[in-house]
């Protein structure tokens, strides 16, 4: 559906500067990344180390002459397709014919995924690919997907929408209120068994904040209750991979802890510029050296890891801020701003629900957990859920002006 709004507005739209008010602050964000990439290929300080031209990783569009170039049209084809969606998503059909399809590929992935887990769980069948972890015994879901922690980004991307419909069904969604109700469950199974401890606290958070703020007492209960019963179902699997993992993350030098100190160093000697978006992963080695020979008693062990995974900082905003520097942060800080203002105008409570809180707690959610991966400005439902809630808001802020 994302690609479909695409080629639509690309053959019948047009890119114009001041559409909506989210866009302004989309060019400055791209404007920027192009000159600091600019000028991280003329300034000598900021030259490669040497040793990055040996990475086995490090050839066609990763390689160093191309890198930066690359994640440059990643972000600029982000913009683009937010910009198109927003301009194609201007009347109430098409609003809901949106979301109805996008319900539809959610609701597949939900049924695959719960089709995946139990049938091994109960079976002992294996479908596509259980990703089972260095470090647990438990065996989490990946499938065709990807990396466990990007399914989960994709199943909880659509549940707060599903809860929303499900809680007071509107006349233009396609669905019946039963099969609403048994998504969430499947959503909920399915999320679980990623075991994404960024991911499970981050939909928590997101749930228990807008769930206060925009849902009714008889919908918070009902919440509550299915939370309870998932945590009596689960308890000892959330333990160990959410509750127990995040401890051990903050509590030691770790792979991720030592990825976000390599990034807060990279862009505290680049503070202004940064290194060039895309291009920390080639300097996280240099400054993960020092890391590893002070914390490590194997850092041979732990420098070959991220060499031989190719590993930016794994947290989205530490990577943009090495990457494009204080002003690249200061204008993504502005553009989140300029998404969050975009629905403050929507009054009614039925819009308020299917924007605010179906699309806003999965943003929120999604916002939280790009703390614990790198790339996440780039991935589609992200870009969807964005586009969705400023088209949101232009549409349904007319009714209540």
């Amino acid at each position: 559906m994302f690609v479909v709004f695409i080629m639509n507005s690309l053959l019948r739209g047009r890119f114009t500067l001041a559409n909506h008010q989210v866009q302004k602050g989309m060019c400055a964000l791209f404007i920027w990344a192009a000159v600091s990439l600019f000028l991280s290929k003329i300034d000598p300080a900021k030259a490669f180390p040497s040793d990055v031209y040996s990475y086995a990783w490090a050839s066609g569009l990763s390689s160093p002459g191309m890198r930066g170039y690359s994640f440059l049209i990643r972000l600029f084809l982000s913009m683009m397709a937010i910009n198109f969606i927003i301009d194609a998503v201007n009347t109430e059909r098409r609003f809901f014919k949106a979301l109805n399809f996008f319900l539809l590929f959610y609701f597949a992935v939900c049924l695959y995924v719960l089709a995946q887990y139990l049938l091994l769980v109960l079976l002992g069948v294996q479908i596509g690919e259980l990703r089972p972890s260095a470090m647990e015994t438990l065996t989490r879901t990946g499938g065709y997907i990807g990396e466990s922690s990007n399914l989960a980004g994709l199943l909880v991307s659509g549940f707060f929408l599903t809860v929303a419909f499900a809680a007071r069904r509107h006349a233009r969604i396609w669905f019946p209120r039963w099969v609403l109700m048994a998504m969430c469950a499947a959503a909920i199974v399915g999320i679980i068994s990623t075991y994404s401890a960024a991911w499970i606290l981050s939909a928590m958070l997101a749930a228990a904040v807008a769930g206060a703020k925009y849902l009714g007492r008889k919908e918070l209960s009902v919440i509550a209750v299915c939370a309870i019963a998932v945590v009596a179902v689960f308890h000892a699997e959330i333990y160990e991979t959410v509750f127990r993992k995040t401890f051990i993350q903050f509590s030691y030098i770790n792979v991720r802890s030592a990825s976000w100190t390599a990034g807060l160093a990279i862009f505290l000697d680049n503070i202004q510029t940064g290194v060039g978006i895309g291009q920390s992963v080639f300097f996280a080695p240099t400054y993960l050296r020092d890391i590893a020979v002070n914390y490590f008693i194997v850092p041979e062990t732990f420098l070959s890891l991220f060499l031989a995974s190719r590993f930016p900082p794994m947290n989205t905003y530490i990577q943009w801020m090495a990457e494009t520097g204080t002003v690249g942060l200061a204008l993504l800080i502005y553009v989140f701003y300029l998404v969050y203002r975009s629905g403050a105008r929507i009054s009614r409570p039925e819009h308020t629900l299917i924007v605010k809180f179906g699309l806003g707690a999965a943003l929120m959610a999604t916002v939280v957990a790009a703390n614990a991966a790198p790339d996440y400005l780039y991935v589609g439902f992200l870009n969807f859920l964005a586009s969705m809630y400023v088209a949101g808001g232009r549409l349904f802020a007319r009714e209540s002006s």
